[in-house]
C-alpha cells in the first residue's frame, strides 16, 4: 500500500461556547506572513505514555499534571512557554481524557480533532498539542502504507521569527514507528516516507521527534542515512546513559535502549539544545506505585539563530 498525506483540522476549547471547535489556521491563500510577535524558540517534548499499562485514565492525568506543573512548572492560570507537546501511545478511550484536562483546555491546541482520524483500525495513536502561542499554518497525518501495527506520523508546520520578523517556517514530525526487531525493515520504509518531508526546501528547518523503536544497529544507521542529525548527539555528555525504555521497569526481553529520538535536519537557520529526558523515575499515585509509563520523555529548546538564513516570506 501507498503512504497517505492529509490535510487535517486542528481544535482548541472555547470557553464562550464551551466546547472544542476547529482552531484557525494562521495564514490564509495569497497572503505574505510577516509577524512582529513570532516565538524566536520552542520547547519540544516527546513521551510515549503506554498503552498497555493499567489505570490509563488516572496515568493520562497524571502525565498531564507532571507535565503541567513539574515540567513546565505553570499553574492553571499561568501559561507556558511557546511548546509542541507530542504524545504517542495515547489510547482511544483516554482521548478525551486529554481534553477535559483543564490546563489542555486553557492552553493548548489539539491535534488531531478526534482518535477517528488515526490509521484505519488503530486502539492507540498520536496526539500534538501545540501551546496557544504557537502559530499553526499545516496540520497534516501521514499513513504508512507498510505497517503492521496501525503507524504513521503527524505533521504541524510552525512559525517563528526570522531575521527583521520575517515569518519562517519550522516541520515539527511526531510519529511512532514500527516495533520489535523483526519491524526494522518497515521502520526503515517509515522513516523514508517522512524524511523528504521535513527536508523540504520550502520550509526552514524539519524536526522528527518520537518513539523509534531503535532496537537494532540499523535503526541507529538509518538517522544518517535520511539526512538527520540526532539531538542527544549534540550533547556535551553525549556519551551519557541515555537510555529512554527498558528500565522502567528491568524488561525481561530485551535490555535498555535509546529508544525515543529528536532528529533533526542540520540547517543554520536554528539550533536545538539542552535536550534531556524527562519522566524518569515518575510513579503514579498509587499503592503499586507504578511508573508513569514504560519510556522516558524527551524534551529539548528550538532556537532560531541570530541572524540566520534570508527570511522565508511564506504563501499558501
Amino acid at each position: 500500500m501507498d503512504n497517505t498525506l492529509m490535510t487535517l483540522p486542528t481544535i482548541r476549547y472555547s470557553r464562550k461556547m464551551r466546547e472544542w471547535v476547529v482552531a484557525d489556521i494562521d495564514v490564509q491563500h495569497g497572503h505574505q506572513v510577516i509577524y512582529d510577535s513570532l516565538p524566536t524558540s520552542l520547547s519540544l517534548l516527546t513521551w510515549n505514555i503506554d498503552f498497555v499499562a493499567a489505570n490509563q485514565w488516572k496515568r493520562v492525568t497524571a502525565v498531564l499534571d507532571y507535565l503541567q506543573y513539574d515540567v513546565f512548572q505553570t499553574h492553571l492560570h499561568g501559561s507556558p512557554q511557546p511548546c509542541v507537546v507530542m504524545l504517542q501511545e495515547v489510547r482511544a478511550d483516554t482521548f478525551d481524557t486529554i481534553l477535559q484536562h483543564p490546563w489542555v483546555r486553557r492552553y493548548f491546541t489539539v491535534f488531531p480533532d478526534s482518535p477517528k482520524r488515526w490509521p484505519h483500525g488503530a486502539r492507540y495513536g498520536l496526539v500534538t498539542l501545540l501551546g496557544r502561542g504557537v502559530r499553526i499554518t499545516q496540520a497534516r497525518s501521514l499513513w504508512f502504507g507498510n505497517t503492521g501495527m496501525a503507524r504513521g506520523a503527524l505533521l504541524v508546520d510552525v512559525l517563528v521569527a526570522g531575521r527583521a520578523l520575517a515569518a519562517q517556517v519550522l516541520r515539527i514530525a511526531n510519529t511512532h514507528l514500527e516495533s520489535l526487531p523483526a519491524g526494522a525493515p518497515r521502520r526503515a520504509g517509515q522513516m523514508r516516507a517522512i524524511a523528504p518531508l521535513v527536508h523540504d526546501a520550502g520550509v526552514a528547518g524539519g524536526l522528527v521527534c518520537g518513539d523509534m523503536n531503535a532496537l537494532v544497529p540499523a535503526d541507529d544507521a538509518l538517522v544518517a542515512q535520511c539526512g538527520l542529525n540526532d539531538a542527544w548527539d549534540c550533547r556535551e555528555d553525549a556519551r551519557a546513559y541515555g537510555a529512554t525504555w527498558g528500565h522502567q521497569p528491568a524488561h525481561a526481553r530485551f535490555a535498555p535502549g535509546r529508544l525515543d529520538k529528536i532528529l533533526f535536519v542540520g540547517r543554520g537557520a536554528y539550533r536545538v539544545q539542552g535536550t534531556r529526558k524527562i519522566g524518569e523515575g515518575v510513579t503514579l499515585a498509587t499503592e503499586d506505585g507504578a511508573y508513569l509509563s514504560d519510556h522516558c520523555g524527551l524534551m529539548c529548546e528550538v532556537t532560531v539563530a541570530a541572524g540566520g538564513s534570508s527570511p522565508i516570506h511564506v504563501h499558501y
